[in-house]
């Protein structure tokens, strides 16, 4: 109906990109297990404030579907052939999608939050234009809602 804005396109990007970070997520694993296993196993007690209870045991996210995966494949060939960003951009949009703090971001790229928030955006805008140009971002968002309403 109303005209898209430009924050609600960022918030649609970062969505996308937030669901390939956890595609990514559910597909890696080590060790021998077989995926079903491996994704519902906690993970290995090492230090003995996991072993008592000090911190919480995380566990891995479930296996993607194939419409995931197809989606995540879609998306990180799209960061990855995306001219316009460097690798320092591509670092931080991966970064954000899986959820790292602003402030330790800004701490390894050795700036402080305000400058990587401006990065960010430019990262974002020029991302999205990569999409538009070669017209992956309407098949990715068409699926993604198609996903999400089910």
């Amino acid at each position: 109906m109303g005209r898209r804005t430009n924050r609600d396109w960022q918030r649609q990007l970062e969505m996308l990109l937030r669901e390939a970070a956890q595609t990514a997520k559910g597909l890696s694993g080590r060790g021998c297990w077989p995926t079903e296993w491996r994704s519902a196993m906690p993970d290995v007690v090492r230090d003995r404030n996991e072993a008592y209870g000090y911190v919480s045991a995380s566990y891995k996210p479930a296996p993607p579907t194939a419409q995931q995966i197809d989606r995540f494949d879609e998306i990180a060939n799209a960061v990855s052939s995306c001219g316009d960003l460097t690798d320092t951009r591509r670092n931080l949009i991966w970064d954000r999608a899986h959820g790292v703090p602003v402030k330790i971001s800004a701490r390894r790229l050795g700036v402080s939050r305000y400058t990587l928030w401006r990065e960010y955006n430019k990262a974002l805008a020029s991302f999205g234009a990569h999409l538009i140009a070669c017209n992956i971002s309407n098949k990715a968002t068409v699926q993604h809602r198609r996903v999400s309403a089910a």
